[in-house]
């Protein structure tokens, strides 16, 4: 009895071993279009193996893109079940051309098993056939789900029936489907941002199948020419008049040519249907349509009639009027002016409108925002462009006009948009008004002093003996003499601006010096730069006679250089003048620096400016 149960069990492990191998199924399907999916597959038939992707030698132009697993139990005859473990290796190749995973090993239980190597073609060619029946067979999973419930033996003859009765019908995607492109303007430019059209048509043959559309991505594919932002949004299902395709998805894109020439433009996209066998059983299938070649010339922009200093901002716009944050001011007070173009084009390619020159205004680089309507494209909406500007003398009306210039394509010619100025009230610094007030006082009082000296004269005759009068006498001459001088030069001060802004300019420059001294001493830039500019403002003021406040990089650097300054100084100075600009209408913050140095050199500076 022994024997005889020993000799089953023998008999028994031989047919286990006899049954355990792994093999592969090669790749499904074994001729595919560049971009599609073929499946890789490893079958393990009662062995446990651990395999993954980078086990398998597959070569460089196959990217992997993920796998799965599937598990099976088969009987053959009533023989021993066998246990089948599928793994799929999903790769999409990246080129055309013929490629293989040659033959490889794998150890498992003790084991090596040999791999055969497995051959892929791609090609443009490939058929593109959708099955409309599973790509799979579902009763695999109902058998492995069957046995788990102790139904070890699913009756092949009912699993062959089932299969049979299921509907087995394929369709060529270049047959019922059709894709084009439809661009929005006929005749196209260089740096043209162009609204573009693809759609992508399904017959009803695919609609009554039991395939679905579960994703389709297009993109470009002749790029060489053009730049595409890609499909920002998803396509919109419309119905059309035509019985052949009664359906079409419609993408929208903006396509933007970068050379000139005649080129062909193509676009294609990759898709997923989802096939399904009843609500649990269902699996997806990969396919790409590709759109037909559409030719388009793309024109260079005339040079005739072209404008000075021509950014390159081509399509249709206008410009809103311009507006101020403030227009009633101080000289040196700076406020902010809004211009905003609006319209469809490349406004990626506007800059900001040119202002009109004038030596009254002082104006730093506009910053811009941009209003999108075109759902990411860029392709429709509203910039606008911020510019800080201040005052350098009172008694301004407005502000400086602007002009923009494009080039319109519907028009074929370059076309000006003038923005007018902003009415504005400029008034005279409040250091200025406040200097004002405190030499009409000083006037005052001395007029007083003067008013007051003779009554003390007829206060006591016997009092002229007294040396004390005397004493008092010399005094009062001397203060009136005092009186007399200042009025004098209050009168100079007066009559003559330079000479006023000259002087108020070193009496300034001293506190401006304080002020940049203590600064550095603290390792404060902020502080240094804005006093240091101040200072140098009135060093040069003192130099030219210029208005201080109105005393700007570009005169600074002109002054000097009629003042035969070194180029180091004229550097030195210039970095102080950016600096400031930068803390006070750049939202800038400096770092931390050696600021005893800086402040050194612009100590001398400014002394060798102020004696000139």
């Amino acid at each position: 009895m022994k024997k005889a149960i020993s000799s089953i069990l023998t008999i028994f492990l031989t047919l286990c071993a006899m049954a355990q191998s792994i093999s592969s199924n090669g790749f499904y399907p074994p001729v595919v279009r560049k971009g599609q999916v073929a499946q890789y597959s490893v079958v393990l038939k009662d062995v446990e193996a651990n395999i993954a992707a980078e086990n398998i030698p597959a070569p460089a132009e196959l990217q992997y893109v993920g796998s799965g697993t599937q598990t099976r139990m088969s009987i053959t005859n009533m023989q021993t079940p066998v246990r089948e473990k599928i793994l799929t290796f999903n790769y999409i190749p990246t080129q055309d051309g013929e490629f293989e995973i040659k033959a490889w090993e794998i150890s498992a239980g003790g084991k090596t098993y040999k791999i055969p190597a497995a051959a892929l073609k791609v090609s443009p060619n490939a058929p593109q056939n959708i099955s409309t029946s599973p790509a799979y067979d579902p009763f695999e999973e109902m058998e492995e789900m069957m046995s788990n419930f102790g139904f070890s033996q699913f009756p092949s003859i009912t699993r062959q029936r089932m299969r049979n009765s299921m509907p087995q019908e394929t369709i060529d995607l270049q047959k019922e489907t059709s894709a084009e492109i439809k661009f929005a303007a006929e005749k196209i430019y260089v740096g043209q941002a162009v609204p573009c059209q693809v759609s992508f048509k399904f017959s009803g043959k695919i609609l009554n199948s039991d395939i679905k559309l579960r994703q389709l991505m297009p993109s470009i594919k002749n790029s060489d020419a053009f730049v595409c932002q890609g499909f920002l949004t998803e396509g919109k299902a419309v119905e059309t008049k035509d019985p052949e395709f009664p359906v079409e998805f419609v993408f929208n894109t903006v396509v933007t040519p970068v050379k000139t020439g005649n080129f062909k433009i193509q676009f294609e996209a990759n898709g997923v249907f989802t096939s399904a066998f009843g609500g649990f059983f269902s699996s997806n299938q990969n396919f790409t349509l590709t759109s037909k070649e559409q030719t388009v010339d793309v024109l260079e922009l005339p040079k005739e009639n072209m404008p000075n200093g021509f950014s390159g901002a081509i399509g249709e716009f206008k410009a809103e009027g311009a507006t101020l944050d403030e227009s009633s001011l101080s000289v040196g007070e700076p406020c902010v002016m809004d211009i905003s173009i609006s319209g469809t084009g490349n406004f990626d390619r506007i800059s900001a409108p040119k202002l009109s020159a004038s030596q009254n205004w002082k104006e730093y680089k506009p910053k811009t925002s941009f209003k999108d309507e075109s759902n990411g494209y860029g392709f429709k909406g509203v910039k606008k462009f911020s510019y800080t500007l201040v005052p350098t003398a009172p008694d301004l009306k407005e502000t400086p006009s602007a002009v923009f210039n494009y080039f319109n394509p519907n028009s074929q010619k370059y076309e000006e948009l003038k923005i007018a100025p902003v009415a504005v009230s400029v008034a005279p610094s409040k250091s200025y008004a406040k200097r004002k007030a405190e030499t009409a006082k000083t006037e005052k009082d001395a007029m007083q002093i003067i008013e007051e000296t003779p009554s003390t004269l007829q206060s006591s005759s016997g009092i002229l003996t007294s040396p004390y009068f005397w004493l008092a006498q010399c005094a009062a001459l001397l203060a009136i003499g005092w009186i007399i001088l200042k009025k004098i030069k209050q009168n100079k001060l007066e009559d003559d601006p330079v000479f006023a802004r000259k002087t108020l300019a070193k009496s300034e420059l001293k506190k401006n010096l304080a002020g940049a001294k203590s600064a550095a001493q603290k390792n404060n830039p902020k502080e240094f730069f804005e006093f240091g500019a101040r200072a140098l403002q009135n060093a040069l003021s003192a130099a030219s006679g210029l208005d201080a406040g109105a005393i700007t990089k570009t005169d600074a650097l002109s002054i000097m250089n009629n003042l035969d300054f070194s180029s180091k100084d004229k550097d030195f100075a210039a970095k102080i003048f950016d600096g400031a600009d930068a803390i006070a209408f750049g939202g800038y913050t400096p770092e931390a620096e050696e600021t005893n140095n800086l402040y050194s050199e612009l100590e001398k500076l400014c002394q060798t400016l102020s004696q000139k």
